[in-house]
């Protein structure tokens, strides 16, 4: 099933960079997203809805494939700038709804095969990815405002990014195994 493409779309989310450039682009993670999707559409309105947004966030990842960096202090606020902001909300909200639609639709395939763990643990997902994302929204400006609270708001947030990515590829793990072909072809013979 499509859980375990999507498990290593996640893995290109990681940012690390190597003289600005991407070396686990998102383009790439948003591509093997869609392909998982694709073969969930079947499975649930949820999934189709995830993979529509998938494609406008593989375009727009194209701009995230290198970053120019530059020290704090050099930072000016411009037209650019806005515009930069304007596309970091857009690709957020998009985001938002591209895990909102894939764990509601992990909840409701669990919920359909009575894995009442596997539905909380998916809804519970969402939500810690949903708070992840509003506390980056809101740390990200301020430590831009007011630059000593970079370390304080962005090492921490690093931290707990890295886990809720982790979390999500282990639900996409959990999901492959409860929910995916192999698990219905056992069950079928039983």
């Amino acid at each position: 099933m499509g859980f375990g493409k999507i498990f290593w779309g996640f893995l290109f989310f990681f940012d690390f960079r190597i003289q600005g450039f991407d070396i686990l682009p998102d383009i790439i993670g948003y591509w093997l997203i869609y392909s998982g999707l694709k073969e969930l559409v079947s499975m649930g309105s949820h999934f189709a809805a995830a993979q529509k947004y998938t494609v406008v966030l593989g375009i727009l990842s194209v701009f995230d494939l290198y970053q120019i960096t530059m020290p704090i202090q050099q930072f000016s606020i411009g037209p650019l700038t806005g515009l930069i902001i304007l596309l970091g909300i857009i690709v957020t909200i998009l985001d938002l709804l591209m895990v909102y639609n894939l764990c509601h639709g992990i909840a409701e395939m669990a919920k359909g095969r009575g894995l009442s763990g596997l539905k909380t643990i998916a809804l519970n997902r969402w939500k810690y990815y949903l708070y992840l994302r509003v506390a980056t929204g809101v740390a990200v400006p301020l430590a831009i405002l007011i630059p000593p609270l970079v370390m304080m708001l962005l090492i921490p947030l690093i931290g707990i990014s890295i886990l809720v990515f982790i979390l999500m590829m282990g639900l996409m793990m959990q999901a492959e195994e409860l929910l995916g072909w192999t698990n219905l072809r056992r069950r079928k013979l039983n």
